[in-house]
């Protein structure tokens, strides 16, 4: 008995030992380490994390108190978020499969392939317009075209509060198509779409008018994408071609990409003279440090182009149509990469912007994955993060547009009656080709009317309003 007595006392104390260890928290190993990924990143890489409490270098006493702040965010987005400099950043994000991201910078997504905004007409629920469709998407081959209504999904009607469930991340869903009369909107059948994997070459329209002998190229460029350089470069080889002696870029949905082929653009508008510099760029003193010991200054600027590599890695000479003056059609939508071309072009040329406001973004971002100090990338998940790390200048240092560019003719789209890109009738590249053509352009008091904006569905994506920092060739390696 008294052999079974001590049994029992020593399970008791084995048992209240056990419950007492307070101080060894039972944690998931898989989700410290996302989370420590994450705090790295962001207090080495991210532009403002000296602005930031929690991401400062003598936030944690030791790694004790580190782990202690960051094994209760179960929720890694969360974590992300809370470590963000708000309300300054707008911009950063994560996600949970860098592989779909890095497709997307290539103008690889899943999707029906259409961009469109939501806009109040009747009063009471939302129409969806559609602006752009990709071409030999879902949606271009089920007959989808710009200036489409649509005023259903699955049925249901579109209202400020389901317009989410409804549209955002789906792999199908019909939409019920409608016309406008008189502002009266009527339904006229129904339009089945299913997401599939879409190539979007940003390339979209190259054209060149000739207005009475007088040659004007016209491109509308939907994102700069690394991975069609040669397309790009190819339309201004036709537009020389072609003798064109002005030049229409039409980036009014144009949300950004590479900064590399940004340098390049500019280079085939205005000239491939490799010592003049083009963008400037400034990070944060740890990386700042990092660059200059690594490659120098060289580093922190990108110059003008005399090449492009093409995918199959041949070197091919830049065609560059040595412009000193362009128009540029914007929106709102209009964003990254593509402010930083205006900004960088007007220190030498003349740029004529035409349309509304652009975006605001000044900032950079690169992919940050979860990656050894050996270059081996953690297999156990595919968390990775898009932080802000840099702001972009042009050759004068002048960066201050955050608020965006105002236009130089304010001229917004008329949602309701949009007419095919490239149409010499439609009315953003109308007034270029005037303006082209030497008419006094009267002065723009017409506002459409009618309908209130709600939503434009690029915001449903980071994706679309971005600036990546793929470096100078000198520090490529």
């Amino acid at each position: 008995m008294k052999r079974i007595s001590l049994i029992v006392s020593l399970f008791i104390a084995v048992i209240f030992i056990t419950g007492c260890k307070k101080d060894e928290p039972i944690y998931d190993e898989l989700s410290l380490a996302i989370n420590e990924f994450i705090w790295d990143g962001l207090n080495y890489f991210y532009f403002w994390y000296d602005n930031v409490n929690d991401l400062r270098d003598d936030r944690f006493s030791n790694q004790t108190d580190k782990m202690d702040f960051l094994i209760p965010y179960s929720d890694h987005e969360m974590l992300f978020n809370d470590l963000l400099y708000t309300p300054t950043d707008r911009f950063s994000w994560i996600v949970d499969d860098y592989e779909e991201l890095e497709k997307s910078f290539q103008g690889i997504t899943t999707s029906m392939g259409f961009r469109y905004t939501l806009i109040n007409i009747t009063g009471e629920n939302l129409t969806g317009v559609v602006k752009y469709v990709i071409d030999d998407s879902p949606a271009y081959r089920a007959g989808l075209r710009r200036g489409d209504f649509f005023t259903k999904v699955d049925g249901l009607s579109i209202t400020e509060v389901n317009y989410r469930n409804l549209l955002y991340d789906k792999s199908h869903y019909t939409l019920t198509m409608a016309s406008l009369d008189n502002g009266n909107l009527y339904d006229t059948g129904n339009l089945s779409l299913t997401a599939e994997e879409v190539h979007e070459n940003p390339v979209y329209i190259s054209k060149v008018f000739d207005m009475d002998g007088k040659k004007v190229a016209y491109l509308y460029y939907s994102g700069f994408r690394s991975n069609y350089e040669e397309e790009l470069n190819d339309a201004f080889e036709y537009f020389i071609s072609q003798s064109a002696g002005d030049l229409i870029l039409d980036l009014r949905y144009n949300g950004g990409g590479s900064v590399s082929t940004t340098a390049k653009l500019g280079s085939m508008i205005y000239d491939t003279d490799i010592n003049k510099i083009f963008i400037r760029k400034v990070y944060n003193d740890k990386y700042t440090e990092y660059l200059l010991e690594e490659y120098g200054e060289s580093a922190f600027y990108w110059t003008l182009s005399e090449n492009i590599k093409t995918e199959d890695n041949r070197t091919v000479a830049i065609n560059s149509l040595g412009m000193d003056k362009i128009y540029v059609l914007t929106t709102g939508n209009s964003a990254s990469a593509s402010e930083l071309l205006i900004n960088c072009l007007r220190s030498y040329i003349d740029v004529v912007i035409i349309g509304t406001k652009t975006y605001g973004k000044n900032v950079g971002s690169i992919t940050v994955k979860d990656i050894d100090d050996s270059g081996n990338i953690n297999p156990d998940h595919k968390w990775a993060m898009q932080p802000i790390i840099s702001q972009s200048s042009n050759i004068n240092y002048e960066s201050e547009y955050y608020n965006g560019f105002q236009p130089d003719y304010y001229l917004p789209e008329d949602l309701t009656n949009l007419l095919p890109l490239g149409d010499e009738n439609e009315k953003l590249l109308k007034k270029a080709l005037d303006l082209i053509k030497g008419i006094k352009p009267a002065k723009e008091t017409s506002i459409p009317t009618g309908y209130t904006i709600y939503f434009n569905s690029e915001h449903f994506d980071p994706y679309n309003f971005e600036m990546i920092d793929d470096f100078p060739s000198s520090v490529q390696q």
